[in-house]
C-alpha cells in the first residue's frame, strides 16, 4: 500500500509491556509521562489516534448510555467539520459508543478537533449524536474497522501527512499487521506491574486471522531522566 502518510506508534510502556494499570498509581509514572509528553510533542503529528478503550479514558468521558432517537435515516458518509485547528484527535469507535462532551478537545496543551471513526454496523442514533454536538466522523469498515481504508482517508479526506497512534494494544497490533506503522517510540517507565489482564504494546484482536510475527530494526537507545529508556524501532515488513 502506498499511503503517502507517516504512522508512528509512540506509547508510554511499564518494563513488562503493560500501556495501561497499576503503573498509573504508581508515584514515579509522572516524570515518565512528562518525558512522554515531551516526545510526543516533538514529533509534531497533525493527527493523534487512539482505540476506543483509550479514548473513553482520555478524549471522551466513558462510554454513552442515552442516545438521541434520530430524526431521520442517515447515508453512511463522511461528515468532517473545519474548525481550523489543523490537529485532529482520531477516535477508533466502530460501533458508536463514546460519549463526548465537546467537539474539540485539548491533551498536552494542544486542541484539535474530534473525528470518529465508524464502521457501517453504527446505529442510526449514535449518528444523530454526533450530528447534534457537530463532531466529525469517518467510516472505514462494513462490519468491523478496516484499518487499510482509514488510513486512506486520514490522508486523502483530511490531509494528514504525519499521525501518533497512542493505543491500545488492539489498534497497534491491527496497523502493524497490515504493514502500516513506520515507526514505533516507547518511553519505557522503570516500573512493572504484572497485571496478566491489563493491555500490553501489542494484542491480538479476536478479528484478525493469520497473524504474524514481525522483527524490527532498532533506530536509536536514549536514556532519559527518571531511569526511563526511549526506544525507536523500524518495522522489518516481508
Amino acid at each position: 500500500m502506498n499511503k503517502d502518510i507517516n504512522i508512528i506508534c509512540h506509547v508510554l510502556s511499564s518494563i513488562d509491556g503493560r500501556i495501561e494499570g497499576s503503573m498509573f498509581s504508581h508515584q514515579k509514572i509522572k516524570k515518565s509521562i512528562l518525558l512522554y509528553e515531551e516526545i510526543y510533542k516533538e514529533y509534531n503529528a497533525e493527527a493523534i489516534m487512539a482505540g476506543t478503550v483509550t479514548c473513553s479514558l482520555t478524549y471522551a468521558n466513558g462510554y454513552i448510555k442515552d442516545l438521541p432517537v434520530a430524526k431521520k435515516e442517515y447515508d453512511k458518509k463522511d461528515n468532517i467539520y473545519n474548525y481550523g485547528l489543523n490537529k485532529y484527535f482520531i477516535c477508533i469507535d466502530a460501533f458508536g459508543t463514546l460519549n463526548f462532551e465537546n467537539n474539540i478537545v485539548e491533551s498536552y496543551g494542544e486542541k484539535g478537533e474530534i473525528v470518529v471513526v465508524l464502521s457501517k454496523q453504527v446505529s442510526n442514533n449514535y449518528i444523530q449524536y454526533l450530528n447534534d454536538k457537530n463532531i466529525s466522523y469517518l467510516f472505514a469498515g462494513d462490519k468491523q474497522l478496516d484499518v487499510n481504508l482509514l488510513i486512506t482517508k486520514l490522508k486523502d479526506v483530511l490531509k494528514i501527512n504525519k499521525c501518533l497512534v497512542t493505543g491500545g494494544g488492539v489498534l497497534n497490533w491491527s496497523l502493524l499487521q497490515n504493514q502500516l506503522i513506520d515507526e514505533l517510540s516507547i518511553v519505557i517507565a522503570p516500573i512493572a506491574g504484572a497485571e496478566r489482564d491489563e493491555p500490553t504494546i501489542f494484542d491480538r484482536s479476536m478479528f484478525q486471522d493469520n497473524d504474524r510475527a514481525i522483527a524490527f530494526d532498532l533506530l536509536e537507545v536514549k536514556q532519559l531522566k527518571n531511569n526511563d529508556i526511549w526506544l525507536r524501532y523500524k518495522p522489518k515488513y516481508e
